[in-house]
C-alpha cells in the first residue's frame, strides 16, 4: 500500500478467514486501510494489516476504523464470532458515515443463509468455495477453496482501486449494490458468452435487479458496447445495469457484479 496515495476506502477481515484474506491483499498492494479483527494474535499477525484488533470475549470492539467512504467487511459467517465482528464493524463504520459493504466467504462444508447474514450491511457479496466446488466436479475441496481466496482478494484489490482512482465512484457503486447480495462471474476473454463458465457463487439470472459489468479498459468501444449488450440480453429489461471500462482488471478482461 502507497501510504502517500489518497485512501478512499478502508478492508475490515473478521476472524481467521478475514485474516487470511487481507494477507492477501497485503501482498498484491492493495489500495485500502487494512484492518484486522480477531480473538487469536497469530491470526492478526498473519494478516499484517495496517491495524491489528485483538478481540477479546465479553468486551466490545476496540477498533477505530477511521473515516472512509467505503467500508468492505471481509469474514466466514460459519466461523467462530466473525459474524458478530462484522456487524459490530459495520455500525460503527455507518455511524461515520461509511457504506459498509460486507463480504461473505462460504466454504466448503458449511451452509450459508444469505437472509441470516445480510442484516446490517448496506450491501452484500458472496464468494462461495462450496459452489466453486460443485461447478469445477472434480471433488478437490483445497482448490476450490484457494480460487475462492484468490478471486476475493483479487476483487476487492480491484474494487478498491477503482473507488481511489475515482473509476469507481461511490455513489454509483452504493446505488446499484446496497440492499441487494451480489455474485460474481468473470472470463479471461474478451466474449461476453464465456462469463457464466466461472461464476463465484449462484447466479439466478431472472432475480437480478442490477449490477455492473467491468470491461478491461483495452478493449475497444464497439467491442465494449457488444459485450455489454450480450450480458444485458441475459437479464431483466428492468435491471439497472451499468458498464465500466476500466484499468486493473487483469487477468481478466471482463468481470459481472450481479445483484439480486
Amino acid at each position: 500500500m502507497d501510504s502517500t496515495a489518497p485512501l478512499y476506502s478502508a478492508i475490515v477481515g473478521c476472524g481467521t478467514t478475514g485474516c487470511f484474506l487481507l494477507s492477501l491483499l497485503r501482498q498484491s498492494q492493495a489500495r485500502a486501510k487494512l484492518v484486522a479483527i480477531d480473538d487469536n494474535s497469530g491470526s492478526l499477525e498473519m494478516s499484517a494489516a495496517d491495524q491489528q484488533v485483538l478481540a477479546r470475549p465479553g468486551e466490545k470492539l476496540k477498533a477505530d476504523i477511521g473515516s472512509f467512504e467505503v467500508v468492505f467487511v471481509v469474514f466466514d459467517p460459519s466461523e467462530g464470532d466473525s459474524l458478530a465482528y462484522a456487524r459490530d464493524v459495520a455500525s460503527r463504520a455507518s455511524t461515520e458515515g461509511a457504506y459498509v459493504y460486507g463480504f461473505a466467504i462460504n466454504k466448503t462444508g458449511s451452509s450459508l443463509a444469505e437472509a441470516d447474514v445480510a442484516p446490517g450491511f448496506g450491501g452484500m457479496a458472496i464468494v462461495d468455495a462450496a459452489w466453486v466446488l460443485e461447478k469445477r466436479g472434480d471433488g478437490d475441496e483445497e482448490r476450490a477453496l484457494h480460487i475462492a481466496f484468490n478471486f476475493a482478494a483479487h476483487t476487492l484489490t480491484f474494487l478498491t482501486a477503482a473507488i481511489d482512482s475515482g473509476d469507481l465512484p461511490v455513489s454509483p457503486f452504493r446505488e446499484i449494490t446496497s440492499a441487494g447480495t451480489a455474485g460474481f462471474a468473470a472470463t479471461h476473454l474478451s466474449e461476453a458468452e464465456s462469463v457464466y463458465a466461472m461464476t463465484m457463487s449462484k447466479i439466478d439470472s431472472p432475480q437480478v435487479k442490477s449490477g455492473f459489468v467491468f470491461i478491461d479498459a483495452a478493449t475497444g468501444d464497439v467491442l465494449a458496447r457488444r459485450i455489454f449488450l450480450r450480458v444485458a440480453a441475459g437479464l431483466p429489461r428492468e435491471s439497472n445495469l451499468s458498464m465500466l471500462r476500466v484499468g486493473g482488471l487483469a487477468p481478466f478482461k471482463i468481470m459481472v457484479m450481479l445483484v439480486h
